[in-house]
């Protein structure tokens, strides 16, 4: 869940709902990642929200950092 909802913030930055009812599914995601359609919902997608939530700062840093790296 956490890359679809990564991927779909960069591509088409849109509501965990418009993720799971169009987006996905227009994507060739599911042959990708290995996550058919049908188990990408909303109650999924909102734990996965909540499951990164206590790791934001960890990742807003490590994004920054490499940021830095790559363009010093």
């Amino acid at each position: 869940m956490a890359a679809i909802l990564t991927i779909g913030r960069f591509c088409e930055p849109s509501s965990e709902l418009h993720i799971a009812d169009t987006w996905y599914r227009r994507t060739a995601l599911d042959d990708l990642l290995g996550v058919p359609v049908e188990r990408v919902h909303t109650t999924r997608l909102y734990d996965g929200l909540d499951a990164l939530l206590p790791h934001k700062e960890a990742i807003e840093k490590h994004l920054k950092q490499q940021l830095g790296d790559l363009f010093d």
